[in-house]
């Protein structure tokens, strides 16, 4: 016989523990409460739980909106579950996602590219104009002095001159307070 384990969130916007536990008590023959589905290794945790799920089992949700991932995470794990032959169901929404049994490329592997292609141009795109971790270009002592005349320049305040170099206000306090230190 097939599992079909709840997965319950606790979540600060969704149904509580309780609703979900109620709702598919009688749908599901074990139920495992999760965190943060973001954060989770569904299958470890159920490994930890006692359960190994095999092809033919589900995962049953009680809506979309309680397990708290990102759409792209979100994604990805039914693309992976799909692979491993793992059923998903959303009980609220009453949509069932089958196993992957089939060869041709299916909607969620084709959107967790796109997601994966997505985050990668982001990451080049991050990289392209300067900095890591999507942080602006440092500011640069040979940029002090025009930095200066900008500062000097009549009506010329932190803000619009921060705005000017594309950093934000505390990067310019923070550049303007340790070439002072520099300085004397």
């Amino acid at each position: 016989m097939a599992n079909r384990i709840a997965l319950l969130f606790e979540t600060t916007s969704g149904p509580s523990r309780d609703i979900q536990l109620d709702a598919l008590a009688d749908a599901t023959n074990a139920q495992v409460t999760i965190t943060n589905l973001a954060r989770a290794n569904i299958l470890k945790i159920l490994r930890r739980a006692g359960y190994t799920l095999k092809p033919g089992d589900s995962l049953v949700f009680y809506s979309i909106t309680c397990c708290g991932a990102s759409s792209p995470d979100l994604i990805r794990f039914l693309a992976e579950w799909r692979a491993l032959g793992i059923n998903v169901v959303f009980h609220s929404e009453g949509t069932v996602i089958k196993d992957g049994t089939e060869k041709k490329p299916d909607v969620l592997t084709l959107l967790d590219r796109h997601c994966r292609f997505m985050v990668a141009e982001k990451n080049a795109q991050i990289a392209a104009e300067g900095g890591p971790n999507g942080r602006p270009k440092k500011l640069t002592e040979d940029q002090r002095p025009d930095i200066n005349a900008m500062l000097e320049s009549p009506g010329a305040t932190i803000d619009t001159v921060a705005k000017k170099l594309g950093v934000g206000r505390s990067t310019l306090y923070l550049f303007l307070s340790r070439a002072r230190e520099r300085k004397g």
